[in-house]
């Protein structure tokens, strides 16, 4: 199973992204960019190295769709 990531609106073009995981990330017209659209093929070591690296919390991994599942059960249960 592969991670989903997400560049949120906080994206400055900075390019930590990029200078950690090149082949993930590049930075376009002022913004980043993912490079991998099938979330199995995305190395998430890598991908969390430049979430780590990025100043502005820009990048969010989103992993393993059944949790995604589990916490939106539980909230319809509410």
């Amino acid at each position: 199973m592969g991670s989903r990531i997400h560049i949120n609106d906080n994206c400055l073009g900075i390019g930590a992204c990029e200078a950690v995981a090149p082949h993930l990330f590049a930075v376009r017209d002022g913004t980043a960019e993912l490079l991998i659209n099938d979330p199995a093929a995305i190395d998430i070591e890598l991908a969390r190295d430049a979430i780590d690296a990025c100043p502005m919390l820009a990048i969010e991994a989103i992993e393993a769709i059944e949790a995604i599942e589990a916490i939106e059960a539980i909230e319809t249960d509410e």
